[in-house]
C-alpha cells in the first residue's frame, strides 16, 4: 500500500468507529489508521458509522448512509485504495464501489462475518439452518472473498473457516 515519496489516499469504510460515548466501537480500525498515519505517508478518508443501532430499518440505514458518503469520497478526493472491515455488508459496499471507480480493495475479515453469526442467531453456513436471506449472504460474502483484491483475516481460524465456506486461498490473505 505503500510507496515511497508518494502521498495514497485511502478511503475507510466501516460500520463502526468510537466516540468519546463509545470507545470501544471500532477501536481496532481507528487504532489501525493512526498507527498507518505515523509510519507513512497516507490521506485517510474515512466513510464510518460512529453509531450502532438495534433494529435492522436503522443498521440498513446507517450502511446507505455510508454507502453515499463513499460515493462523494470517491468522486471528491479519488482515493487509490480502499479498506473495508468487515466481508458483509461494509465488504459488499466497497467492493461495488471499487469497481464502478476501479480502485483496489482490501476487507477485513473479523471473524463474525466468516462465521455466519448476527445478534440473533448462528448459522455456521449449513445449508438445513439458512433461510433464504443468509443463502443470499452466504453467496454475496463468496464475491467480496473472490473478487476484492485481498482479504486480511485476524487470525488462521477465521482463514480456515474462509477456505472451507468460501473458498479462499492463500494467494489473497
Amino acid at each position: 500500500i505503500v510507496m515511497k515519496n508518494k502521498l495514497k489516499k485511502i478511503l475507510i469504510i466501516s460500520g463502526t468507529y468510537p466516540t468519546t460515548m463509545s470507545p470501544q466501537l471500532g477501536s481496532f480500525v481507528k487504532e489501525s489508521v493512526d498507527t498507518l498515519k505515523e509510519i507513512s505517508n497516507i490521506k485517510f478518508q474515512l466513510a464510518v458509522s460512529k453509531t450502532l443501532p438495534f433494529n435492522h430499518l436503522m443498521v440498513f440505514l446507517k450502511y446507505i448512509k455510508i454507502l453515499f458518503h463513499s460515493f462523494y469520497i470517491c468522486l471528491s478526493h479519488r482515493p487509490q485504495f480502499i479498506i473495508a472491515h468487515t466481508l458483509f455488508p461494509a465488504g459488499l459496499f466497497s467492493l461495488f464501489i471499487s469497481k464502478i471507480f476501479n480502485i483496489k480493495l482490501v476487507v477485513f475479515a473479523h471473524g463474525g462475518d466468516i462465521m455466519g453469526l448476527s445478534k440473533t442467531e448462528a448459522v455456521l453456513w449449513e445449508n438445513d439452518k439458512m433461510n433464504t436471506v443468509w443463502k443470499i449472504r452466504r453467496h454475496l460474502i463468496h464475491l467480496v472473498v473472490q473478487r476484492s483484491n485481498g482479504i486480511i483475516y485476524v487470525s488462521d481460524y477465521i482463514f480456515n473457516l474462509s477456505k472451507k465456506y468460501f473458498s479462499a486461498n492463500k494467494k489473497k490473505s
